[in-house]
């Protein structure tokens, strides 16, 4: 089912890049939607960066180091030599 509706999208824009059918509505009707699917994943991009400061983290990786008798390294700064 999601191969179908991806080809039927994917064909849908070809179709409309190309001139052969209108879009029934244009990205500014949809502007709300875009910024509320943005904000999630900025969000997921900003936790996977290693940016936040320590008490933004979940306590939860405290108590699995503490656990694990280890020190866990946020994935950014895990880097082999």
């Amino acid at each position: 089912m999601a191969v179908v509706v991806g080809l039927l999208l994917v064909t849908w824009s070809m179709l409309v890049v190309i001139g052969r059918l209108r879009p029934a509505f244009g990205l500014s009707r949809l502007w709300l939607l875009i910024l509320l699917f943005l904000i999630p994943i900025c969000w997921a991009v900003l936790q996977s960066l290693s940016l936040t400061p320590e008490a933004w983290h979940h306590p939860l990786w405290q108590s699995a180091a503490e656990a694990l008798d280890m020190q866990l390294i946020p994935r950014s700064d895990n880097r082999d030599p």
